[in-house]
């Protein structure tokens, strides 16, 4: 048994090198190549990647069922964002400490129906709401890249592979990535005028119905809402989409959650309406994006019992 277990663990060590192997090639290639020449010659190994991974995981195939009936993508569109797509656009955060140079970011813009200068400008702190939609996991990369410093909440503790890439992320006094059972270091971040994300379709934990198209109904996580109320921070929602495996990136910012909301007894159905109202605009236009855990959420009016949570698992802690 001794022997199993310690031929496992170097297994375990040889392809952690191996991986941080190849992570250190393409990221040499970074240098050496122009965005739009390292964008062409990355798409094999993202192919590769996203064969390995269908062969092993087919959740979001699985969730087809769940899309909304006016919402149905083209079959070969939804297969190819869902495999090649994604894994081509998750290669961009091999670079997290070369986004903020111009070549790179103009390749993903912000957009905002107010004046979003403004509000990160504000002496209150802010979190931002999204979901498991686009390419997320390159989300709050993006916005350190555009001098948003966000660290993004997740289920579990951080993993080496992860842990490795982030360091790379600037701000390096500010984490990517903190697990949400660190409540207590977490309330001291908000309250220290940090920006956080969360992911809001996770379910788990206090969950509200948000109805929309005549006979749907999302479930929306309340942590970030309960989390705004107790702190004061501003709640923001906000959504990245990718231009179909290219890497050029939106990032779509909401209007904040009105204050009334907001309160020492916050309420969860009208803010939770509000974020995923300001959010259904961005989804309707790009179902093709829509990930496994988010379609997992969403139900037919007529099933008033939340969503069976071991369908969605534990978010992942490691982008990489």
């Amino acid at each position: 048994m001794g022997l199993a277990a310690s031929f496992t663990d170097t297994l375990r060590k040889v392809a952690l090198t191996a991986q941080r192997a190849g992570v250190r090639a393409i990221r040499a290639l970074g240098t050496l190549l122009s965005v739009p020449m390292l964008n062409a010659v990355t798409w094999l190994p993202a192919a590769v990647w996203a064969l390995i991974e269908f062969r092993t995981d087919r959740k979001a195939f699985r969730a087809w069922s769940r899309f909304p009936p006016k919402w149905h993508p083209h079959c070969a569109l939804f297969t190819f964002v869902q495999t090649i797509g994604f894994a081509h656009a998750r290669l961009v955060y091999l670079w997290p400490d070369r986004l903020t140079q111009p070549r790179w970011l103009k390749r993903c813009r912000l957009q905002a129906k107010f004046d979003l200068k403004k509000l990160l400008e504000s002496d209150r702190p802010i979190i931002f709401v999204s979901l498991h939609f686009g390419p997320f996991r390159s989300l709050p990369y993006w916005l350190r890249a555009h001098g948003i410093p966000t660290t993004t909440l997740v289920g579990k503790p951080v993993s080496k592979q992860s842990a490795w890439i982030d360091r790379l992320s600037l701000p390096l006094n500010v984490p990517v990535l903190t697990c949400v059972e660190d409540m207590r270091s977490i309330r001291k971040s908000i309250i220290g005028r940090r920006r956080l994300l969360f992911l809001s379709d996770v379910g788990r934990g206090k969950l509200v119905p948000v109805p929309f198209e005549d006979d749907q109904i999302f479930w929306m996580a309340t942590g970030a809402i309960r989390l705004a109320a107790s702190t004061g921070a501003l709640l923001v929602p906000c959504l990245i989409t990718g231009n179909k495996g290219l890497w050029n990136f939106i990032i779509h910012f909401g209007s904040a959650v009105p204050a009334e909301h907001l309160q020492e007894k916050p309420d969860l159905p009208a803010a939770a309406n509000h974020l995923f109202q300001e959010m259904l605009p961005v989804l309707r236009q790009h179902p093709e994006q829509c990930r496994h855990r988010l379609l997992h959420c969403i139900t037919s009016s007529s099933i008033v019992t939340q969503p069976d949570t071991g369908l969605i698992g534990t978010p992942e802690p490691s982008p990489i």
